[in-house]
């Protein structure tokens, strides 16, 4: 498939980053994600003095509450971090391993934020979960962007959901979900893993008609050396596993920056080719995280399909993922971050999902980083998706000219409202003694998510 970024002149008038600042409010960090209560729990773990890793921690979580269509407490991911302080990269992947028709794969979304957490946190474990298990046990109205899931695939949203036909403004409250994430939080991240909790969720996948056996259980996350393209200016970092977007990211930025396709020419259309723009990104999701010290944390997490395997496994109120096919990238798998070549502060931190996740992200941010938009103006330049054949995909803010251009190229266009969701945090370069507004972040508008600036009391 074939990504294009359109990259129009009337979309760039201001250049730079517009900082957030509030007067006499020190600077704690940014944060763009796809669920806006997930968000919010990522700030608190700011706000109460976590990293950007116990932030984005706090955030998968909660989204394992509201937002379980896409990331489960049984979903699989990999993070990106940047430590500005150690000029250190490190990823921590803890994708499902490949399995059959039949087969449950491992929930492996605990142990990894606990191996992340545990290398770059700064609070107690037992807050990591909090947000997320006060969520579930009390209940929270259905975002909009868990209700664009359940509208998109409402038979797979009624078998995770009891039958129950939820829409945007229902309380939803999840007990059994409640009770894990309460033992996740009292007895640490290995809870889930051994003991009642095991056999709850082998029972529970076997209710559902799927195997899970004790031995899948033991499926360890791992940490990894990243990827890595270089330029002049900056050094951009993929995720090296072979079932997420990474290889095909770290293969095509230096194909955008060495061809100058994000460069806002008489040319309406920038090609992106590659195995990141292929597949729909319907069962993952995206966040970055970036806190005042530098430490960035961008992660995408999938279950694989839209709400998994749509079965429950019973008596846990954790939906089951799907199984991962073997030798497929899941293109929701998409993280990267962007570092200034000629020191170690973060650039740019970002992820993204839907159609071509895999692409738009490093797309946007070089639109942002050598054209000078604003992030906001990068994100909200049309998108056109080519597929293998000669179909185009454009979405409805497409102009004209630029449609006149894909047909004279051979291709047959299809209109479609929005294609794919961006959430990313960019960075401005650090001055000496400056402790406010240094990164911004924005969510989407294609999206439900939220951005925001964290500031301390």
């Amino acid at each position: 498939m074939f990504l294009f970024l359109l990259a129009l002149g009337g979309c760039g008038g201001v250049s730079g980053i517009q900082p957030t600042v509030v007067p006499g409010q020190p600077y704690l960090g940014s944060v763009a994600a796809a669920e806006p209560n997930a968000a919010l729990a990522a700030r608190d773990a700011l706000k109460a003095g976590g990293s950007a890793a116990d932030a984005a921690a706090a955030l998968a979580m909660t989204l394992s509450v509201t937002m379980p269509s896409r990331a489960g407490l049984w979903a699989g991911g990999a993070c990106l971090v940047h430590d500005t302080k150690e000029g250190e990269q490190q990823t921590y992947a803890f994708i499902h391993p490949a399995g059959g028709e039949g087969e449950a794969p491992p929930p492996m979304l605990v142990r990894g934020l606990a191996l992340m957490h545990t290398a770059h946190g700064r609070l107690r474990w037992g807050a990591i979960p909090a947000a997320a298990e006060r969520l579930a046990l009390l209940g929270h109205p259905v975002s909009r962007a868990l209700d664009r899931d359940i509208r998109s695939a409402p038979g797979a949203a009624a078998a995770v959901f009891g039958g129950r036909q939820l829409r945007e403004g229902d309380r939803l409250a999840q007990p059994e979900l409640a009770r894990i994430l309460g033992r996740i939080r009292v007895d640490g991240p290995g809870a889930l893993y051994s003991g009642r909790a095991a056999e709850a969720l082998m029972q529970g996948a076997a209710a559902a008609g799927v195997r899970l056996g004790a031995a899948a259980l033991e499926h360890a996350p791992s940490m990894q050396e990243p990827l890595f393209a270089e330029d002049d200016s900056w050094v951009a970092y993929f995720v090296a596993d072979r079932a997420s977007a990474g290889p095909g990211q770290a293969a095509l930025w230096p194909q955008l920056v060495e061809d100058d396709r994000v460069a806002d020419t008489d040319e309406p259309v920038l090609p992106v080719a590659g195995d990141a723009a292929a597949g729909d990104a319907g069962g993952g999701t995206g966040f970055a995280v970036v806190d005042a010290d530098g430490l960035a944390v961008a992660c995408g997490l999938t279950m694989n399909a839209p709400f998994g395997a749509a079965r429950m496994a019973a008596g846990t109120g954790i939906a089951i993922a799907a199984p991962r096919l073997e030798g497929a990238a899941d293109p929701a798998l998409s993280p990267f971050l962007v570092v200034h070549g000629s020191g170690n502060d973060i650039r740019f931190a970002g992820a993204a999902s839907g159609t071509g996740a895999g692409s738009i992200g490093p797309a946007v941010a070089l639109r942002a980083l050598l054209e000078g938009d604003t992030l906001e103006g990068a994100l909200a330049l049309p998108r056109a998706v080519r597929s293998a054949g000669r179909e185009t995909i454009v979405e409805a803010a497409v102009p004209e000219a630029a449609r006149a251009g894909l047909r004279e190229g051979g291709s047959t266009l299809s209109e479609v409202g929005k294609i794919g969701f961006v959430a990313a945090v960019q960075c401005r370069e650090r001055a000496p003694g400056d402790k406010q507004g240094i990164c911004r972040a924005h969510a989407d508008p294609r999206g439900a998510g939220l951005a925001m600036q964290v500031f301390g009391e």
